[in-house]
Order: C-alpha cells, then structure tokens, then sequence
C-alpha cells in the first residue's frame, strides 16, 4: 500500500471516530436533558462552587438558573432575594420532580406545574413538607457583592434531576 493511501485510509478512520463521538455525546446530552421547566441563564462551577452577582437578583421575584455537574447532569434552580437574604432552591418539586416540569411565577407565588401547589415567595424556602421546592441553601447572605453555592450543595439535590 501507498502512503499517501495509507494517510488517507488513516485520516478517514480518524474523522469518522471524532463524528461518532461527537454524535454519541449529543445522543446523550439530549436523553440527560429532557427538563421542562424553566431551565434560566447558565451559570458554570469555577473553585468548587457558582457564584451570582447581587446585581442580578431583584427582591421578592423568581430567578431561574442552571449549571452542569458534569456534562449528562444539569442542575436547575432559582434563586430568590427577601431582603437581605438568598433563598436557593431546585426547580423541582419534592412530590413531582419526576415529571421534570419544575415551578414557575405568578403574582407573588412560586406555583407547581404538575399539581399546582402554590408558595408565597417569601416563605417558600420554610416549606419542608410535601410538594414544595427542595433547598438547596437557605438564608445566604451575600459576601463582597455575590452569593455563592458550593457545588457540593448541588450534588446533594442531583436525584431529583437524574433518577
């Protein structure tokens, strides 16, 4: 055989090696993906843990957010500012979560989209019984202008996304 034959056949074999791999990580990101609720702004783990911008978070409302523990594992939540405290909790409900379909706002209540349990936004994060969102860190308080989530605290809520 030729070498430029052989660095062809080699080249090709290479190329379609990357294409099946490439082809078998979108095979499984999109089965692993398969959330229906509000999935938010992405936020990436850097050091252990995510950081947010006191910036971003208004008081008393709903923010969405989503990271990934590792790429076949993303994490949904929101975060919710009372005051001078954080609430962060996982979009996803104690009872329901294995519809994957999360909460969504309306009028000052952080509702279930599968049974329609209904939570005051300000004392959401006091539930612990029931259909109510599962916390995932509670009273944070923000430090030099951010609040940060280990990502320790995330794997704690990882079977509810990943069952």
């Amino acid at each position: 055989m030729k070498k430029s034959t052989f660095t062809i056949l080699a080249l090709a074999t290479f190329l379609v090696f990357v294409n099946f791999q490439l082809a078998e990580a979108d095979i499984q990101k999109s089965n692993d993906d398969n959330f229906l609720g509000e999935k938010g702004k992405e936020l990436f783990v850097q050091g252990g843990a995510i950081s947010i911008s006191e910036k971003e978070l208004q008081k008393h409302q709903v923010h969405f957010f989503h990271t990934f523990l590792s790429p076949e594992r993303p994490i949904y939540f929101i975060v919710i500012r009372v005051d001078s405290n954080y609430q962060v909790l996982a979009n996803a409900c104690r009872l329901c979560f294995q519809a994957k379909s999360g909460f969504y706002e309306e009028d000052g209540y952080l509702v279930c989209k599968v049974c329609g349990n209904r939570y005051r936004i300000e004392e959401v994060a006091t539930v612990q019984e029931g259909c109510s969102p599962v916390p995932i860190e509670t009273n944070l308080i923000a430090k030099e202008g951010k609040i940060v989530v280990s990502r320790e605290s995330l794997e704690k809520v990882s079977s509810y996304f990943h069952f």
